[in-house]
């Protein structure tokens, strides 16, 4: 690092400070330091101001001392020197600190002292003018008003042609105001109104008719995808998603060519908007389409290979990150992050296995396949919600069993409500005259009354998608309408394997990229393994002592195994959760870990679906 201001050393100012230990290497170390200084704080007789905790106050007969913690950096003021240099050595004894000597500056604000006249002043005079050089406004003209009274702003001011739609670009509009918002809490609170007219404009301008274009290419190779694959439909191995990840890589090198190697995809992703608007409507399709007798009947299998399965992957890949990753030379994942990686890796895609079984000729495996498939990606979703809560630095034996009953009380919460919604709708739908008439208006109370279970339950904290699941097999009498499919995620996928921004920000070099594949690879068919064949010779031996005629044999289990392998939406989703803020994300070890998902989603899905163990037929 380079030499602070204040400690560098004549003679030797062009070398740099060895970091040692950084203060921002953890999440939770600038908690931890602020709970030690508290303590010390409160412990001297010092009151901390509720409505800032960073102020500390003492009271004394005649006198008072105030400190302004900032990080690291204080701020001592007080009306008696003996009291100040007092806690000066009180402080000296507890943390390792050099006195300054009086303030001069902080955090870019100059400190004045007129103590002829008794005044004290803050100017931030050098960091005004430093943004104005930045935004090539330090020849304007000053005045006396900040926004005058005839400004106005509005969208018949967006830029209508090309060109100027391309300046507009170039202006880091978002930038200036925040810099702006700076000066104005600090010390000029006189330009707030004016930094509050202009930031509520500052999404770009012409943004409307910018996401037109945008909007409309996606709609237009999704519908593309949609074609190719109806047409493709006889083909055992070639399905929707194989499709739509190809065409969104050919989409994405289009794009990339076209915007000179800046962007391969036109449309950010927002997971927020896969979870509450697409993913509802999957699953409801999912547990409309569930042949309920097979179900029912291997239940428990269903539910063991689904949820007992989930944890035992969790655990395998969050282990074998925790200790590889590091060993790799792949380090900044915080203990939270191995566990979301575990959670995450954990779920499966099992619509290219579907797309080869046939329901009529093996209606147990591809009922097994399937439940598997859907209630894994639910418990994958519940249990990525439940470790989101859990305070990883003080976890326990206690913590782990409170986290297990969690997830168990969300389960079948969850799982009751969904019940409860679709046996209220089959109430209705039988006992009042308005559906019968109409198969419109059924259909429509049926969707309905299935989204609002699954957004009760999300308001309830409760599980949105086994609540949908299960609504969905309740509802399944009333129907025979299909739904939608995870086309988008895997076109977007295809799309955004080529986003060069993400690519760039990761720092890994080739060789370790490709021994974090490798391992997560490992890893994945390790898991599967860990699960598949122990908890089938279990099923087998419950449906012998049961003298169930339907036994998994070892060829069975092969392909259990290895549709369980590949990776799909709900990884993509989870992970952005987890990485990015809204699609977007400026962090090295996150832009890799999104490029890991992708990888992995592409990898899978491609390879794994071209490659059979065995032959089907």
């Amino acid at each position: 690092m380079h030499q602070p201001q204040g400690f560098s050393v004549k003679g030797k100012e062009n070398l740099v400070c060895k970091l040692k230990k950084s203060l921002y290497g953890l999440k939770q170390t600038p908690r931890q330091w602020y709970w030690k200084f508290d303590n010390f704080m409160c412990s001297n007789g010092f009151t901390r101001l509720q409505a800032d905790h960073c102020f500390y106050m003492k009271n004394f007969d005649n006198s008072y001392i105030i400190l302004l913690l900032y990080v690291d950096d204080m701020l001592v003021a007080g009306s008696s020197i003996e009291e100040i240099n007092k806690l000066k050595k009180q402080l000296s004894k507890r943390f390792e600190m050099k006195d300054l000597g009086a303030a001069k500056q902080i955090l870019g604000m100059r400190i004045i002292r007129d103590r002829s006249n008794d005044t004290l002043k803050l100017s931030e005079e050098e960091y005004v003018k430093k943004v104005l050089r930045r935004f090539n406004m330090d020849k304007a003209k000053p005045v006396s008003t900040p926004l005058a009274s005839h400004f106005r702003l509005t969208k018949d001011q967006s830029p209508k042609m090309e060109e100027e739609q391309e300046c507009m670009n170039r202006i880091p509009y978002a930038s200036a105001i925040g810099s702006l918002m700076y000066a104005m809490v600090c010390t000029r609170p006189d330009i707030a109104q004016a930094v509050g007219v202009v930031s509520s404009s500052q999404q770009n301008l012409g943004n409307d008719h910018e996401q037109v274009v945008p909007v409309t290419v996606f709609v237009a190779v999704l519908c593309l995808c949609l074609v190719i694959g109806h047409l493709l439909e006889e083909n055992r191995w070639v399905n929707v998603s194989i499709i739509a990840i190809l065409i969104g890589c050919i989409a994405g090198i289009i794009i990339l060519l076209l915007s000179k190697g800046k962007s391969s995809h036109i449309l950010a992703f927002n997971e927020e908007l896969f979870f509450i608007y697409l993913l509802p409507p999957i699953i409801f399709n999912a547990g409309f389409q569930v042949k309920k007798k097979q179900f029912f009947q291997n239940f428990l299998t269903i539910m063991s290979f689904g949820v007992i399965g989930v944890f035992i992957s969790a655990i395998i890949i969050t282990a074998g990150s925790w200790w590889l990753f590091p060993k790799l030379g792949f380090f900044g994942l915080t203990a939270r992050d191995y566990v979301a990686v575990g959670t995450i890796f954990s779920s499966t895609d099992t619509v290219c296995t579907l797309q080869v079984l046939h329901q009529d000729e093996t209606p147990l495996l591809y009922s097994l396949v399937f439940g598997e498939g859907v209630v894994n990606d639910a418990t994958t979703v519940v249990l990525f919600n439940a470790v989101q809560k859990l305070d990883i630095s003080r976890i326990n034996g206690r913590t782990a069993l409170h986290v297990i009953g969690d997830f168990f009380y969300l389960f079948l919460a969850s799982t009751a409500l969904g019940i409860t919604a679709g046996l209220v709708t089959s109430y209705v739908l039988k006992t009042l005259t308005f559906g019968r008439h109409s198969s419109v208006r059924e259909i429509a109370l049926m969707i309905l009354m299935a989204y609002l279970s699954y957004m009760l339950a999300e308001l309830l904290q409760l599980s949105g998608i086994l609540t949908v699941f299960f609504c969905g097999i309740l509802m399944s009498h009333y129907t025979w309408h299909n739904l939608s499919e995870k086309t988008f995620i895997f076109l977007y996928v295809g799309m955004d394997a080529l986003d060069i921004e993400m690519w760039r920000m990761t720092k890994l070099s080739f060789g370790t990229s490709m021994s974090i594949y490798s391992t997560l690879i490992l890893l994945i068919l390790l898991c599967r393994a860990a699960l598949v064949f122990p908890l089938s010779v279990l099923s087998n031996y419950m449906n012998r002592r049961a003298k169930r005629t339907s036994v998994f044999t070892f060829k069975h289990q092969i392909i259990i195994w290895w549709a369980g392998l590949m990776r799909g939406a709900v990884s993509i989703a989870l992970a952005f959760k987890q990485f990015t803020y809204s699609g977007v994300t400026l962090i090295p070890i996150n832009a890799t870990m999104i490029t890991d998902t992708i990888v992995m989603v592409l990898f899978s899905t491609l390879v794994c679906s071209s490659i059979s163990p065995i032959d089907f037929s």
